[in-house]
């Protein structure tokens, strides 16, 4: 958290078209992003599963519209941390900082981890580190079904000379993860 809240002090703000809203530039961006590569990398899933999370943006409205431009570490998930005697001792690929809510890069976080199979108990550290709130919790919960989604449209998908592997038990695997947020995200 040290790391994430001096990132936060930078002053992005000045930098911002004056158009900027969080819902616009991450939450509609990456559904419309899944969507599309659902389609287009051979409809592996259902892309209604995207359309059911456009139908629940107006639940969180009024929390996505007060995000401001705060800076984060957006990509500090498992896979880029150096962990030395239980600690962690660096952060690697920092191609670029997110703007906006930090909660995404815990829900990528929990993402990663569940498809990977892991256990989450690292995710649900740093939510008692943050002491989110309960819209924030609802946040977060609908963070990781975007996601999940994206993860899906990523199969089959080719980025430069690799094509992100699709197979029935990822598949499956995918929307098993899907099914139990979802489920989640309804009783909530």
């Amino acid at each position: 958290m040290y790391i994430q809240n001096r990132v936060a002090t930078l002053d992005v703000e000045k930098y911002m078209a004056p158009q900027w809203t969080w819902c616009r530039s991450f939450v509609k961006d990456m559904l419309e992003r899944a969507s599309q590569r659902i389609v287009r990398n051979g409809g592996y899933f259902e892309v209604e599963r995207v359309e059911r999370l456009w139908g629940q943006v107006e639940q969180l409205e009024e929390y996505f519209a007060s995000i401001k431009p705060i800076a984060y570490l957006d990509d500090i998930s498992t896979k880029n941390l150096l962990i030395h005697n239980g600690r962690i001792s660096g952060i690697i690929d920092i191609d670029w900082i997110g703007i906006g809510d930090k909660l995404t890069y815990v829900a990528l976080t929990n993402m990663a981890l569940l498809n990977s199979e892991y256990d989450t108990n690292y995710v649900q550290y740093i939510l008692r580190e943050m002491q989110i709130s309960d819209i924030e919790k609802k946040a977060f919960l609908f963070y990781t079904l975007i996601f999940c989604v994206d993860f899906m449209g990523e199969r089959g998908m080719q980025f430069m000379d690799k094509t992100v592997e699709v197979n029935k038990q990822i598949i499956d695997r995918l929307n098993s993860i899907y099914d139990r947020l979802w489920d989640e995200w309804e009783k909530g």
